[in-house]
């Protein structure tokens, strides 16, 4: 379902952090699916519960069910976004236009959108391309839309920042520079930035003539731009680079780790898993170390319990480090829902937190 939206915070993640096989992507495959109950066989597709809604899908069309499986939205759409702060963007495949539905089924707009974002803190970022087929580069064609469908900032911009407003603002970009907005389209940022970031921890990711630094919840330099990369702040921290080595910082600027990490994850569940020449291992957000560098791979905790992997076989240790599944498997995923798929020998099956196999 990609409604080719900006996702500026995408451009931050491949530059900040050079991580390990699965990737910045760990961050979205790691997130807690639970789907709502329903009928084997009802549908093509199901999607995870989302705002109390889930996606489902009978071939060719989608449609969206409740967390007891009872349909909302009918599945005679060609494309439905998840649902966000009440409303779901639906896209016509005949006109390539977007609108908004609730979940009483009403839209509170046509098919007019060329792209629409989801709704953040009750406005939603849509781009209209204009009708004459002329298109002013400089101005853009982004503005922001209220819950009732109506215009609230009438301001066009360039490019928005996908997760739209967070703590009242959000990231847009006009003539080519990016600067911040609140909800009445009053600049809070000025427009000076090759990137920014939304605000995490009362702190922004921002790149000034080639390098990262932070501005505060003002929208002024809290952290100078020294950075050759810089992620966003988890837990009151952030990892940033120099010279192609990573450290942790808190969200004064101070280091909290030396500049020694070739790899850095994101914090998950209060752990981060670093890496040093080949070899992983996980650190805290006060920068001490949680388990030693020791395994050839380490994937973000889920659940309590992290994937390492040693001599080819992945096992599963728990906050403390302690091996609590030991190393077996040539494959293995994140705990969901207290199991996780593994496999043997090109055996596929699931185990629990135990390591027990699950029939």
């Amino acid at each position: 379902m990609n409604f080719s939206k900006l996702m500026i915070l995408g451009t931050f993640a491949m530059s900040t952090l050079a991580i390990s096989s699965y990737a910045q992507a760990s961050s979205s495959e790691v997130e807690y699916c639970v789907h709502p109950k329903f009928q084997s066989g009802a549908y093509t597709s199901l999607d995870c519960l989302q705002d109390g809604m889930a996606i489902v899908e009978y071939v060719p069309h989608y449609g969206a069910i409740d967390a007891n499986g009872v349909e909302v939205i009918p599945t005679k759409y060609d494309l439905i976004h998840r649902f966000s702060e009440g409303f779901a963007v639906v896209m016509d495949f005949d006109t390539k236009k977007s609108a908004y539905i609730n979940k009483q089924r009403h839209f509170i707009t046509e098919f007019i959108f060329d792209d629409a974002n989801d709704f953040s803190e009750g406005l939603a970022a849509v781009n209209q391309n204009p009708p004459n087929g002329i298109f002013n580069p400089d101005a853009g064609g982004w503005v922001f839309l209220n819950s009732q469908g109506d215009i609230q900032i009438p301001i066009h911009y360039q490019a928005v920042a996908y997760e739209g407003f967070e703590q009242g603002y959000a990231s847009v970009q006009q003539k080519g520079k990016w600067g911040m907005i609140d909800q009445k389209g009053t600049t809070h940022v000025p427009f000076i930035y090759e990137e920014i970031s939304d605000y995490n921890s009362n702190r922004a990711v921002a790149k000034l003539n080639g390098k990262y630094g932070y501005l505060d919840i003002e929208g002024k330099t809290i952290i100078p731009f020294t950075y050759d990369a810089a992620a966003r702040f988890q837990d009151g921290v952030a990892f940033v680079r120099k010279a192609y080595k990573y450290a942790l910082i808190n969200t004064s600027g101070k280091l909290l780790t030396p500049f020694i990490y070739d790899a850095a994850d994101p914090f998950f569940e209060g752990v981060a898993a670093v890496m040093i020449v080949d070899k992983w291992g996980y650190i805290l957000p006060s920068g001490q170390m949680l388990t030693a560098m020791q395994y050839d791979k380490a994937m973000p905790s889920r659940e309590g319990l992290m994937a390492v992997k040693k001599n080819e076989k992945w096992g599963y240790a728990d906050h403390s480090g302690q091996l609590i599944i030991p190393y077996q498997f040539d494959d293995s995923r994140y705990f969901r829902n207290g199991i996780a798929e593994v496999s043997i020998d090109g055996e596929h099956f699931y185990i629990d937190q135990l390591g027990q196999r699950l029939n």
